[in-house]
């Protein structure tokens, strides 16, 4: 974390609840140099959408109202849930004038049909997750959506479709394509089957 890190959040959170604002998470603005989603203002208070759990401040009041997180979700949509369970609360999401470097997955050369593509003078990259991940990624937006769906239809339905739209690109793009979609496929029937925690292997 940089230098000044947590005092900006802690900061954030005083300045929210000055201002009439019970801060349920408190995130950075930015995120390895990509801003954080808003979610408009409050009183002059900038809010944000869904934060990675990495970096984040969770005040003891927000733990006390809410609870803890759905542990059996293990990883993935972890921060999600509890960024929508928070919210159904009450307690938005505040930005603070912040920097947490996180990278998201890793950039690899698309290939098709054993070729790389250019894009530029360079060969084009496409943004995938470990194998691996892709499993608990379905899985998990299946039991969050299921969970959600009443109440947040909208972003239920944003979730699928961004999820379903990475998969299509990262299957016509990046190398170890059946790993992969083994993996979510994996995934999307144990979340209809109501399976949490760690991988079941048998």
């Amino acid at each position: 974390m940089p230098a000044g890190y947590v005092r900006a959040l802690r900061d954030a959170a005083v300045a929210a609840r000055d201002a009439g604002v019970e801060p349920g998470l408190v995130s950075p603005a930015r995120i390895h140099g990509n801003p954080v989603l808003r979610a408009g203002s409050r009183n002059g208070v900038p809010l944000g959408k869904e934060p990675i759990q990495s970096g984040l401040l969770i005040p003891v009041a927000t733990l006390e109202a809410v609870g803890g997180f759905w542990e059996e979700l293990f990883i993935d949509l972890v921060d999600t849930e509890y960024y929508f369970r928070a919210l159904n609360a009450g307690l938005p999401t505040v930005l603070a004038a912040a920097e947490f470097d996180h990278s998201l997955g890793t950039m690899v050369d698309a290939v098709v049909f054993g070729r790389t593509i250019p894009a530029g003078g360079n060969p084009l990259k496409v943004r995938i997750a470990a194998t691996w991940r892709y499993y608990y990624i379905f899985r998990n937006r299946v039991l969050v959506s299921r969970r959600y769906a009443a109440r947040n239809p909208g972003w239920v339905a944003a979730g699928i479709w961004t999820d379903l739209r990475h998969l299509l690109a990262v299957t016509l793009l990046a190398p170890g394509r059946p790993a992969r979609l083994g993996s979510a496929l994996r995934g999307i029937a144990d979340g209809f089957r109501g399976r949490s925690g760690r991988r079941h292997t048998n």
